[in-house]
């Protein structure tokens, strides 16, 4: 004999077997009542948390970034910026991120290269839960026609069709309202990034705001005057997810081509600066594009430069802090005889403390960058000279170790100081408390 099913007790209303909007209109009827003595006080409404435009003066961002946001003028008029209040939009934001990587499809030539490739996608993979973005990475060649580092247009054309259908198909919710979990952005990272301040929040809802569909690192003058290769660097990219996206990924990857990429590299000598003889890449396909369609391609372009999107490698080897629990300066100071300040970027999650320093300026700076990017160390191919490698390694061990230990914070944790650009791991060691 089957067992009937239960009465449901909502609100002290007996409801039984019922749809969602019976239930729904059984809540209303029945309104939670609490005892005069518990009900909530209601808080008055907190203000918007939002930046108020700066008459002659540069952006409140770049403000806070120059580390002005203690002068008068800007006393309660860059409350975003300076992080003086929680921006809920830079939030959702982040949240509608899909971070894609990759690695090459073959083993990496030295026989522990494909564990440190795993360590530096797991790298990516701390930095995407600390903002609730979604992660994919493939080792695989996703078009046969597209080898090396055209696999990742390849792989980003695939994401951005598929993301775009997404939204055509589910626009919006019942009701109107919008769908908060599509993707808005991908955030491309090639696989030798190691993303160094963890706690980093990129401002998407400036992006958003200007209209920007890609953003990269960039001179501008090196960039879209001299259409300069050394100026640009597309081993991270921000890119919309949008149509003008999608059709630039894929102008981008008629040049890549196999049929047609030596003609293209043919055409880029004569065109980009500093390009190796015979060498063609995404990188100089961007700049040949942006060079020979500005109108069509430059508009909707920012070469950041308020902040490091990517620092490299070998500006910032050895620079790093020994330790994520240093406590940092409250002032500015002087290494090696450049003026170095420490700049308390609010581009950073709220509830983490701030890194220390490095041990020696970098470009006028103390803090610790986004990103390093180990271009050129050719680090799984094994493609670079001996010295080379040797250095790259060290310095790529001890930044990822660096960065792993801002996740091991959590549970008082860290690596041994000695084990910093070995090649084996030594066990962890637990925080010294104060």
């Amino acid at each position: 004999m089957p067992v009937p099913p239960r009465p449901l007790l909502l609100c002290g209303c007996v409801l039984g077997l019922t749809t969602l909007a019976q239930m729904l209109r059984a809540t209303s009827r029945c309104p939670l009542v609490l005892p005069a003595h518990s009900a909530p006080s209601r808080a008055p409404p907190s203000p918007p948390c939002e930046d108020t435009p700066l008459d002659g003066h540069e952006g409140c961002l770049q403000q806070a970034l120059w580390g002005k946001c203690r002068e008068a003028f800007l006393a309660d008029r860059c409350n975003k910026s300076c992080g003086r209040c929680h921006s809920p939009a830079r939030a959702d934001a982040l949240r509608r991120v899909l971070l894609l990587s990759a690695r090459q499809p073959s083993a990496c030539a030295s026989a522990d290269g494909d564990a440190w490739v795993m360590r530096a996608l797991q790298n990516k993979a701390d930095f995407a839960r600390w903002h609730g973005m979604a992660i994919a990475w493939t080792s695989a060649q996703v078009d046969a026609q597209y080898d090396g580092a055209w696999n990742k247009l390849a792989l980003l054309v695939r994401h951005m069709n598929r993301s775009l259908e997404l939204r055509r198909k589910r626009p919006f919710l019942k009701g109107g309202r919008r769908d908060l979990t599509r993707v808005e952005w991908l955030l491309w990272m090639d696989w030798d990034v190691v993303v160094t301040d963890l706690s980093f929040t990129l401002p998407l809802e400036e992006y958003d705001a200007a209209g920007l569909h890609l953003v990269v690192g960039g001179e501008p003058k090196g960039v879209f005057d001299e259409a300069d290769y050394l100026k640009l660097n597309t081993g991270v990219m921000l890119l919309r997810v949008h149509s003008w996206t999608l059709a630039l990924l894929r102008r981008m990857l008629a040049i890549g081509r196999k049929a047609a990429r030596r003609r293209h590299a043919l055409d880029a000598q004569k065109v980009v600066k500093n390009l190796c003889v015979g060498c063609i890449d995404d990188q100089a396909a961007l700049l040949m594009l942006l060079h020979h369609e500005p109108t069509r391609w430059r508009g909707a372009t920012s070469l950041e430069r308020r902040f490091m999107l990517q620092g490299y490698w070998e500006d910032f080897n050895g620079a790093l802090p020994l330790s994520v629990t240093s406590r940092p300066p409250a002032v500015s100071t002087t290494r090696h005889g450049d003026e170095a300040t420490v700049v308390f970027t609010p581009l950073r999650l709220a509830d983490v403390p701030m890194l220390p320093p490095l041990r020696r300026a970098v470009f006028g700076h103390l803090n610790v960058p986004f990103a390093i990017h180990f271009a050129g160390c050719q680090l799984c191919s094994g493609k670079a000279d001996v010295e080379r490698t040797i250095q790259c390694w060290h310095s790529f061990r001890r930044t990822l170790r660096f960065a792993e230990d801002q996740s091991l914070l959590a549970i008082g944790l860290q690596h041994a100081l000695p084990n910093r650009s070995e090649v084996y791991d030594m066990p962890l060691q637990p925080i010294a408390s104060d």
